[in-house]
């Protein structure tokens, strides 16, 4: 019996291409599954006034979707975005945050007190450095501090979304090796 010839090896872009599809499926799953209709509106330091106006206009055109933002790291100004909703009107039907090297922190508490007991807390990105090049990244310490974070999500947050799902989203141009030190699970 002779041996298989060896396959040719496999460009990036291909694994890209099927590390997105991967990513692509699942949420297309889960979003059937929770048969949610969704728009996160991230208007981080927008002018006076944008926020509310998009929230409307999205509402106008369907008022089933969602509206979240802008997004704040690690949860920071997350009471005074919670105040200026309730001052300008403006809806929040999901509160969304960041958070880097720490697991993701419990917002009901937040919420209840300002009287929003209920809204789903989002964490939107996520994940073990908010640094590009650390190699922590590539390190079993990363798939731990993963696993860790999700499981401790369980019950208490109704989306998390490690950041991101691939290496190769070149924010800062391409990256110059396999292990580098990423942001992303492949």
């Amino acid at each position: 019996m002779e041996p298989p010839e060896p396959r040719p090896p496999v460009a990036s872009h291909e694994c890209d291409a099927a590390a997105a599809i991967g990513v692509a499926v699942v949420i297309s799953l889960l979003g059937l599954r929770l048969a949610r209709s969704t728009v996160e509106t991230l208007l981080d330091r927008a002018p006076e006034g944008v926020s509310e106006k998009a929230a409307a206009a999205i509402k106008a055109v369907h008022p089933g979707l969602r509206v979240g933002g802008p997004a704040s790291a690690a949860a920071g100004w997350t009471r005074e975005l919670l105040a200026h909703l309730d001052a300008s009107g403006a809806p929040l039907d999901f509160l969304s945050t960041h958070v880097y090297g720490n697991v993701p922190l419990d917002l009901r508490p937040v919420l209840a007190s300002a009287g929003r007991a209920g809204t789903p807390a989002w964490w939107t990105e996520w994940g073990p450095t908010p640094t590009h090049f650390n190699p922590v990244g590539d390190t079993v310490f990363a798939a731990a501090f993963l696993l860790r974070g999700m499981a401790s999500a369980l019950g208490r947050i109704a989306a998390l979304s490690p950041w991101v799902a691939s290496d190769h989203f070149e924010e800062l141009g391409p990256p110059p090796e396999l292990f580098h030190g990423g942001f992303g699970l492949l």
